[in-house]
């Protein structure tokens, strides 16, 4: 009997180990919030949701930063190799007038040239008049800008400032490729015909952005069609 009366009841047992294990349940355990008072819940990392939300705030404003940065830097190094003149595509690639060695591509200097004043247009009709857009100051033409031999190529301009204003539209034309016959369409974009002389056939494009030059490749009932639209000329050749 003396014996049994130094021993623990499980009911004391039961009390003794609540109370040995009151820290734990005040971090995050089974007593009332009540006790969250005296010691703040904490997460298994260490970081309040605050923080973490600014941390991956700042990693997605530091990506977007970079990859500008590296999409900027591409651009360059595109645009630099586009002009380097071992490039075997340099007449076609580099579209940069200043870096443009336009001797090496057998052009005239279409930036000291009025090209609608300097009767350098092609000779045969209908593209010795240039397409003046409709409700707007700009026209469009073609003008053979070959030093020495025929090349054609697409030019916008403003319709009272021509040389101050030209924009180059079309890179590939030359002996083989003579770009004519160009014309806005309704929608302000630029459409032309593109004639291999050495296949003796006829390509039509439409030059969906004026600032970089980007075409798509329609059919000649395409271009006639946008042409129509365009003028209500049912006399087009």
């Amino acid at each position: 009997m003396h014996k049994n009366r130094n021993r623990f009841t499980p009911l004391e047992k039961a009390t003794d180990f609540s109370r040995w294990y009151a820290d734990f349940y005040a971090d995050g355990g089974l007593m009332p919030p009540s006790a969250k008072t005296v010691r703040g819940q904490s997460s298994l990392t260490g970081f309040t949701p605050k923080f973490l939300l600014a941390l991956i705030t700042a990693l997605t404003v530091f990506s977007v930063l970079s990859f500008a940065q590296n999409r900027t830097a591409y651009r360059q190094e595109t645009a630099n190799l586009s002009c380097s003149t071992e490039n075997p595509r340099y007449c076609q690639e580099c579209k940069d007038p200043d870096k443009r060695d336009f001797a090496q591509c057998d052009e005239v200097d279409y930036r000291k040239v009025d090209l609608l004043k300097s009767g350098r247009l092609p000779d045969s009709p209908p593209y010795l008049s240039p397409d003046r857009e409709n409700g707007a100051q700009r026209v469009v033409f073609a003008a053979n800008i070959g030093n020495k031999n025929l090349k054609s190529e697409i030019f916008i301009a403003d319709a009272d400032d021509h040389s101050g204003t030209q924009k180059r539209l079309s890179w590939d034309g030359g002996a083989a490729q003579v770009n004519l016959d160009p014309f806005f369409t309704v929608d302000k974009k630029v459409a032309y015909t593109s004639i291999d002389t050495r296949k003796k056939t006829e390509n039509y494009f439409v030059i969906e952005d004026i600032r970089n030059g980007k075409k798509t490749k329609i059919t000649r009932e395409q271009s006639d069609s946008l042409y129509l639209a365009a003028h209500k000329d049912p006399e087009r050749k």
